[in-house]
């Protein structure tokens, strides 16, 4: 049985899920990324992080526009982690995971199944991370009786005050 677990929560720091999250701070422990054709991942490698989606260093979303939003496949590093923050609030929150790879998706269309009062939450108004094996790689996601299948992922959240929040933090 091949199982692929994964979570989609949007996350939007600003305090209002009706102002986009063009203004936050990110920050990915990763340097690849899978090439997708019509959302199907297209190779079992992945290919270096073109510059326009590189945030290995903590780096502004508001180049979502420009980009269409964010809807790929990330390889992680070593620390299999990453960070979002709002500039100048000090609200942040850093994920770490024993999966692989990320997909991040930036709400990049309005949908009406989400909205409030009847008004739709506009594009950009949230960021997920869903932490999971690669689409195309089910193979190793196998589980058995003998191998039980395993993964965590933990969210911190907190708010950095009297600080530069701008501060690329370590983790």
């Amino acid at each position: 049985m091949y199982i692929n677990p994964t979570n989609h929560m949007y996350f939007n720091l600003n305090g209002s899920a009706f102002l986009p999250v063009t203004n936050h701070l990110f920050q990915i422990d990763s340097n690849t990324v899978f090439s997708e054709c019509n959302g199907l991942i297209q190779s079992p490698f992945p290919d270096l992080v073109p510059e326009s989606l590189d945030f290995h260093t903590l780096r502004s979303l508001n180049l979502l526009e420009q980009n269409n939003g964010i809807n790929h496949t990330f390889q992680f590093g070593k620390n299999h982690s990453g960070i979002l923050k709002h500039p100048t609030n000090g609200r942040q929150v850093i994920f770490k995971t024993t999966l692989p790879s990320v997909v991040i998706y930036t709400f990049n269309s309005q949908q009406e199944t989400f909205s409030k009062n009847h008004v739709l939450y506009p594009i950009y108004s949230g960021i997920t991370f869903e932490t999971q094996y690669p689409a195309n790689q089910l193979g190793i996601v196998t589980f058995t009786p003998l191998h039980p299948y395993y993964s965590k992922t933990t969210y911190n959240f907190s708010v950095k005050e009297d600080e530069d929040v701008t501060k690329n933090d370590s983790y």
